[in-house]
């Protein structure tokens, strides 16, 4: 059985499905970064920070199962 990580408090996904997830979070901001040469809509912020967040605490579950 593969691995599962937690997504939310009540939801644990395999490390595919959240690399999925963070690829959705990120691919629109970073396009919209690129095409308006930097500027940043505030939704883009909280989605990149967000994922952000999320990986942060994916590499932490990782070196706690090392």
């Amino acid at each position: 059985m593969a691995k599962k990580y937690q997504w939310k408090y009540n939801e644990k996904i395999t490390i595919e499905e959240y690399v999925k997830r963070i690829h959705e979070l990120t691919e629109e901001p970073i396009n919209n970064l690129r095409e308006m040469e930097g500027d940043m809509y505030l939704s883009d912020f909280r989605n990149l920070s967000n994922a952000q967040y999320r990986i942060d605490h994916l590499v932490k579950a990782i070196n706690e199962d090392d």
